[in-house]
């Protein structure tokens, strides 16, 4: 019965409409960045036009009252903001997305999910306009030309682990398995079908 239902001719008919439509379909790419998204950035590889960099020195974080010693470089990310990298002298670091063009009525939403609201960027060395700053804890390396680099980065709501932590977690695991699956599934398939055709 599943061998008459599963025809050449069934899976011929739904084959080849899929594969030209495959075929002919374009991928859609984003134009621009949406308001509505905060901008996309890290400090283990910044990207941008580096607007500040010191060296060296005593530096304040956005919503943390405590003084800083270490690096701390800012990258311009456009209209959408600014990112900025501290990497203090111990190689612990903090990440600030400066966001500019967020949606204004989504604030109060925003800032009860962490991000704080600084109203006047000029106090920060930035254009006089309101921000949204969001601080993510991450490991660099104070040595690095640029003071950024690293290998994982700790949200302050939980933990995010860097690509080298991740490939590094399971990996064999979960490969093993998934092949494990496949050519079980394989196999599976291969019995029905003989099943079916010497009948």
């Amino acid at each position: 019965m599943l061998g008459s239902l599963i025809s050449k001719t069934t899976c011929l008919m739904f084959s080849i409409p899929l594969s030209i439509a495959l075929f002919l379909s374009r991928p859609v790419y984003a134009q621009e960045q949406s308001s509505a998204v905060p901008p996309q950035a890290t400090c283990i590889t910044p990207q941008g036009e580096k607007i500040a960099s010191y060296q060296n020195g005593t530096h304040g974080i956005v919503g943390d009252s405590n003084n800083f010693v270490g690096r701390d470089d800012v990258y311009s990310l456009g209209e959408a903001g600014a990112l900025q990298c501290f990497c203090a002298t111990d190689g612990s670091g903090v990440e600030t997305i400066w966001w500019s063009s967020f949606p204004q009525d989504r604030v109060d939403e925003l800032t009860a999910s962490g991000w704080i609201f600084v109203p006047n960027g000029s106090l920060w060395g930035l254009a006089a306009k309101p921000y949204l700053a969001k601080n993510t804890r991450y490991l660099c390396s104070s040595d690095i030309t640029g003071g950024v680099g690293g290998s994982s980065t700790t949200n302050q709501s939980g933990q995010i682990l860097g690509a080298s932590t991740l490939a590094a977690t399971g990996g064999k695991g979960v490969l093993l398995t998934l092949m494990f699956g496949s050519f079980s599934l394989l196999m599976f398939g291969l019995l029905l079908k003989f099943r079916f055709t010497k009948n």
